[in-house]
């Protein structure tokens, strides 16, 4: 349960933005509307600024590498396929250009920054000399390795500290960065879940209808926790199926998977909040064991004899995974209106926000024999 909401200014960090791909994520979509509303101030450096629209390139730069050479052959060994219209969308789709989708993804994200009324802090006038004495002693951001990577994250610190001092006020800073993280400052408050930000400013409104609407949320999902809890175990359980089965790199031969557990809904966060319905999202930790037998999907060869694959090599590799990891839920809320609006139905939404698990993304599957 969140606590009361110390400032209404909330500053956001570049790993944030990205996180939430970019201004497609649900909590940064729900910022810009009480920026809109007035009901937050949101800040930015300009150094992060340029911080998003790099990391926006690098991603196009390194999507374009990974879709290219299955797009083109996909393309030519699939000509046949010209022969049903339902798949003519894929011999038509539009040249992959990272400069042209650079643009459109500025001229939107300038447009986010003007209606939800962000202001963006001028850092020019700082010097390498207030930073260099953190640097030097290892003060977040920086830690002992490649500190050089963390000065932009050191500049837009001292920026956003430095003009809020001047204002007499101080500003949460969202992001996941655990050097950001451990910063310690009156006039920074630095937090890792922007979700429990939203949390605490729907909590703190003085609407009293939007209060009679948490009670009811919370009192909706109290009555329903048993069957949530039943869904969310349903839910693991075809993730974890789905994405054994399903990796493009390796082709699994068998699995054995044991010891599924998770830690039900550790909070509780009201994250959208009106009278067409809410979201609350949740954490939960996964937890499982599994023996896995495969091979690499660029050793994979069809024997259409016996409708089956095997590998070129003749080689099956095995390991034994222990999987524990802390990922978000998604409940949505929906409303009935007849006489008056009232939330009816709550319902398990999604894990990880829709994406992987990241089973196949542990360490001992990096490496192609």
């Amino acid at each position: 349960m969140s606590g009361n909401l110390k400032t209404k200014n909330i500053s956001l960090d570049t790993s944030f933005i990205e996180a939430q791909n970019f201004i497609n994520g649900n909590i940064i979509k729900e910022l810009g509307k009480f920026g809109r509303e007035k009901r937050i101030s949101i800040y930015m450096t300009d150094i992060t600024l340029k911080e998003v629209h790099a990391r926006f390139r690098k991603n196009l730069l390194q999507l374009e590498e990974k879709i290219k050479k299955p797009l083109n052959t996909l393309k030519s060994a699939g000509f046949i396929l010209k022969n049903f219209n339902t798949y003519d969308a894929l011999f038509n789709l539009p040249n992959y250009d990272t400069e042209s989708l650079l643009q459109d993804f500025q001229a939107q994200f300038e447009n986010w920054i003007k209606v939800s009324r962000i202001t963006i802090i001028n850092t020019a006038h700082l010097t390498i000399g207030d930073v260099f004495n953190d640097y030097f002693s290892n003060n977040p951001p920086f830690r002992e390795g490649e500190k050089k990577h963390e000065f932009p994250d050191a500049f837009t610190l001292k920026g956003l500290e430095d003009y809020f001092s001047k204002k007499g006020e101080s500003t949460y800073v969202i992001s996941p960065d655990k050097d950001l993280q451990s910063k310690t400052s009156k006039t920074l408050i630095v937090v890792a879940d922007g979700g429990l930000l939203l949390d605490t400013v729907n909590r703190t409104s003085s609407n009293l209808h939007d209060q009679e609407l948490i009670d009811s949320i919370e009192q909706l999902f109290k009555v329903n926790k048993d069957s949530l809890l039943k869904d969310l175990e349903l839910d693991i359980e075809w993730y974890i199926e789905n994405e054994l089965v399903n990796s493009p790199d390796y082709f699994l031969v068998s699995r054995k998977v044991t010891n599924v557990s998770n830690t039900g809904f550790e909070e509780f966060l009201i994250t959208q909040l009106d009278e067409k319905g809410a979201v609350v999202t949740s954490k939960t930790t996964i937890s499982f064991t599994a023996e896995l037998s495969f091979f690499y999907n660029n050793k994979a060869l069809y024997d259409p004899e016996h409708n089956s694959w095997f590998s070129s090599d003749n080689t099956n590799y095995q390991k034994s995974i222990v999987y524990s990891k802390a990922i978000p839920v998604t409940l949505i809320v929906y409303t009935k209106s007849e006489h008056s609006i009232r939330y009816e139905t709550i319902k398990l939404s999604s894990l990880n926000n829709s994406y992987p698990l990241g089973i196949y993304e542990l360490a001992m599957f990096n490496r192609t024999p």
